[in-house]
């Protein structure tokens, strides 16, 4: 199971701007939309770009404009790695003919919907909804009163601002939090005894950088082993790659990772152990003899600076 995001520091609220007409701030961590028909789109960003971490806030729906249907619009949303006008995910009630959705703008911009549940007549004006999104790898995670809801796995967008939105909605936005979580990063290894130290120095390494180091073996779930390895590489940031002996298992969990645009780190005894999809691929090669624990531990701190990270003081 993944860590809460830590809360981060109430200053980041104070940084924002206003994409149409102005918000109100009723008091600290409070945000009241305006509704102008001629511009029915009003958004709100925080300054912070953030890589992983949640957005929450309890939103009222106090008074809205008709839709195309003739339908009363219950629509807003939390907003997360926004990149620009066509580049974001949000998530919320009342869009796409929905209770409650999770969705993503891309080029045109195209309005997407990535998941929904439940019928928008059952959205209510003068209701207050307790909602949050968290967004880890390429994880995006909805909940209603601390009730998961809906889970989407989308590798579209890894950094940006978080905000608040509303469609032909004037809403309130009370205890609006902003949360960063902590980096993670998912080791790939074969399971063998010889390969311990191999995992101690890649544990070590990348913890010295503030980031979460996880291996299959290590997560604490009643479910099918392959369900939580996929969920795990999902919210990573970071996979680390041992393609020490072809493991067939490797293999499939490093595609996954391929495939969903992680960064990754490869790591073999030699080139023999990759096949040659991967062989080209810059390398970490170590050997399993004493002392030998000195060089991949540095040849990993400077693929890992060479990713952005830094070491924590």
């Amino acid at each position: 199971m993944s860590k809460r995001p830590l809360a981060m520091p109430p200053p980041i609220l104070e940084r924002y701007a206003m994409m149409e007409d102005d918000w109100e701030l009723e008091k600290p961590g409070t945000f009241v939309s305006p509704m102008v028909e001629e511009r029915p789109g009003q958004m709100i960003m925080f300054g912070e770009r953030l890589r992983n971490g949640a957005i929450s806030a309890d939103i009222t729906i106090l008074d809205s404009l008709p839709r195309r249907n003739g339908e009363p619009s219950m629509e807003v949303s939390l907003i997360a790695r926004y990149e620009g006008p066509e580049a974001y995910y949000y998530a919320g009630t009342g869009a796409f003919y929905a209770k409650f959705f999770i969705g993503k703008v891309w080029s045109g911009p195209i309005w997407q919907a990535r998941r929904w549940i439940g019928q928008p007549s059952s959205v209510f004006r003068n209701k207050t909804y307790r909602l949050r999104m968290e967004f880890r790898g390429n994880q995006i995670t909805f909940y209603e009163n601390d009730v998961q809801l809906m889970v989407v796995v989308d590798e579209s967008y890894s950094l940006g601002q978080c905000g608040l939105g509303a469609w032909k909605t004037h809403a309130r936005f009370e205890n609006v939090q902003i949360q960063r979580a902590t980096p993670k990063a998912f080791v790939i290894m074969p399971f063998a005894s010889e390969l311990n130290f191999v995992h101690q120095v890649i544990r070590t390494t990348v913890e010295s950088f503030g980031i979460d180091c996880v291996r299959a073996d290590e997560i604490a779930i009643s479910r099918p082993v392959m369900d939580d390895v996929k969920a795990q590489i999902a919210e990573a940031d970071l996979v680390i790659v041992d393609f020490t002996g072809r493991n067939p298992n490797v293999y499939y969990e490093a595609g996954l990772a391929e495939a969903w645009k992680k960064d990754w780190i490869i790591m073999a005894q030699s080139s023999d152990d990759m096949t040659f999809d991967v062989r080209h691929i810059r390398s970490i090669r170590y050997t399993n003899t004493m002392g030998a624990d000195v060089k991949p531990a540095q040849d990993l701190r400077e693929a890992l600076v060479a990713l952005g990270y830094q070491t924590t003081p």
